[in-house]
């Protein structure tokens, strides 16, 4: 998920992963995914799993969400990101789970040699945290040095095979968020939520001293969703790809936020990935759509990568 370099750490200081988190109903990517690393995990025997960029954690809780999971750490260079993953955590799952603050570019440093996983995941860092091919061959070989025997090293970035064969320029998305703001106010928030266990809660911010009022109700929370919008802007700068988002969040009759932010992506195509691992000493890897083990293509999204060395 979300791993920034020194061009983008500004970006995940800010607002942006509150905004980002619109873009994404957890709960339904959390099952969507769960069947393919139980897939995984089941064959390769996983128990001890290393998350490069972790971001607000849901890779995180959703590894040790399986049983035979019995340690999993992350590596991120935002601390708010870090805290928020702190924060997601299960307070039964702490002693099994620990995080670096650093640069992925660092992974040397970062990690003793000791340190080794049975899996290490990159969800959409590769791209986002490492420019130019030298350090991304680097990286790769640093990464491979933690694999335990057997060990698999698992790339999921953006399709930019899709980007660039159409010619994007733009593209407008619908944010799958599992609730919408209705009303906020500085210490007050009315949000609005497709289902819950009661059709209203009340809820108390902590230190905030903010009040929350979360409705259940499916009319209002379509409405809603049909005035939230991201807006992808696409340029293509010599290797790189500058993504900016335009966020329109819209709440009851005139309440309209429009955020906007820039994000730097290293254009990683299929064929220059593939380059890279074979530079990195991984001989065996399969490239996937999805998460349903379908063959890549250049229509979805994400691309996804199975190497082994």
């Amino acid at each position: 998920m979300a791993f920034f370099n020194k061009n983008n750490i500004q970006l995940y200081e800010s607002n942006f992963s509150d905004s980002y988190d619109y873009l994404y109903s957890w709960n339904e990517r959390f099952n969507r995914e769960r069947y393919f690393f139980e897939k995984l995990f089941k064959k390769y025997k996983t128990e001890t799993i290393l998350d490069c960029g972790s971001g607000n954690g849901f890779h995180v809780n959703l590894f040790l969400s399986f049983k035979g999971i019995k340690r999993v750490a992350g590596i991120e260079v935002s601390s708010l990101m870090i805290k928020k993953a702190m924060k997601n955590l299960n307070k039964a799952d702490h002693e099994k789970v620990r995080f670096y603050k650093g640069d992925l570019t660092d992974v040397a440093k970062i990690l003793k040699k000791a340190d080794k996983f049975d899996m290490i995941t990159c969800m959409y860092c590769i791209s986002t945290a490492l420019k130019g091919d030298a350090v991304i061959t680097r990286v790769l070989k640093d990464l491979k040095k933690h694999l335990n025997k057997g060990g698999v090293l698992l790339i999921d970035d953006v399709n930019f095979d899709r980007i660039i064969e159409k010619e994007l320029t733009s593209e407008v998305v619908t944010m799958d968020s599992d609730s919408y703001h209705f009303l906020q106010f500085r210490n007050f928030s009315i949000k609005v939520y497709k289902t819950l266990p009661f059709p209203i809660l009340f809820t108390n911010g902590g230190k905030s001293k903010k009040t929350f009022i979360h409705i259940a109700s499916k009319y209002l929370f379509a409405w809603l969703k049909n005035k939230h919008r991201a807006i992808r802007i696409y340029h293509q700068i010599k290797s790189n790809l500058v993504l900016d988002y335009i966020f329109v969040l819209s709440g009851f009759i005139r309440w309209i936020n429009v955020q906007t932010y820039r994000e730097s992506l290293w254009i990683l195509k299929k064929e220059k990935l593939r380059k890279y691992l074979l530079q990195s000493g991984f001989t065996s890897f399969r490239f996937y759509s999805g998460y349903k083990f379908a063959a890549f293509n250049t229509n979805d999204f994400n691309m996804v990568v199975i190497a082994k060395v």
